[in-house]
């Protein structure tokens, strides 16, 4: 009898000790949860600020036209679930279009669910005249690709671009034809930048990475001076001058 009481004492004080556990495991989660909240309504909010000092339009919520606008990306094509959020618009300045966003989409499931997300420039323009093209920063998944027959253009007169980045697209003439010198060597200035072309559209972004708000002027710098280059090589005229805050980020 003492015997079967001590155990059932034994069982209960276990069940108590799981029970504090589970409920100090919800209470972390739950914090977690309102800590990540608490900081997405504060980077919304800065965005908001820092984007009306400098006469941009913002939005926190995508309308169904912001939804459209990686359609037929290669970024597109990655994931499930895809989110489009904090939409910020550049005045049109000579037929010339500019919108950042941050984009997600969820990869993974069960306990290797995660989601990725990161902040992309689209420009448009009718002076770009793009084969459509996916350019990002070499990897072992890359390079696994290309061993199971996935094709990366290399470009033998930039050795350096090609040993840095995935070069692919179904017009490679094309392609080989506006990645002229001055492109690669950006492109080697500014390592794990990832391009898309596809005729007059151009997406610059970084793969995985939400932009830094102190980082938000180089950042719209960079995405001007990669169309800068693109429009020049696509129209067969001299590169321009970079501007000082086309820098390495």
């Amino acid at each position: 009898m003492y015997t079967s009481a001590s155990s059932t004492l034994a069982l209960s004080g276990t069940d108590m000790l799981g029970a504090a556990l589970v409920g100090v495991i919800v209470l972390l989660v739950a914090a977690l949860i309102g800590l990540f909240v608490y900081l997405e309504s504060r980077r919304t909010k800065q965005l908001a600020a820092l984007t009306a000092a400098r006469g941009f339009t913002f939005r926190d919520k995508a309308t169904g036209a912001d939804q459209a606008l990686l359609a037929d990306s290669h970024l597109a094509t990655l994931g499930r679930q895809p989110r489009v959020f904090n939409i910020i618009e550049a005045a049109n300045v000579n037929d010339f279009a500019m919108t950042l966003l941050d984009y997600a989409y969820t990869v993974g499931y069960g306990k290797s669910k995660q989601v990725v997300t990161q902040t992309v420039i689209r420009m448009q323009s009718p002076l770009l005249q793009l084969p459509v093209f996916v350019m990002k920063p070499e990897s072992v998944f890359a390079k696994l690709g290309q061993m199971l027959g996935y094709t990366d253009i290399d470009l033998p007169e930039a050795p350096q671009f090609s040993k840095m980045y995935l070069l692919r697209g179904k017009d490679e003439a094309a392609i080989r034809e506006i990645f002229e010198p001055a492109v690669t060597g950006y492109c080697e200035e500014h390592p794990k930048i990832s391009i898309e072309g596809a005729g007059d559209r151009l997406l610059v972004y970084r793969e995985r990475r939400r932009l830094k708000l102190d980082n938000f002027d180089t950042f719209v710098e960079q995405g001007k001076a990669v169309a800068a280059l693109f429009v020049a090589s696509s129209q067969g005229v001299a590169p321009p001058p970079l501007p000082a805050g086309a820098g390495r980020s």
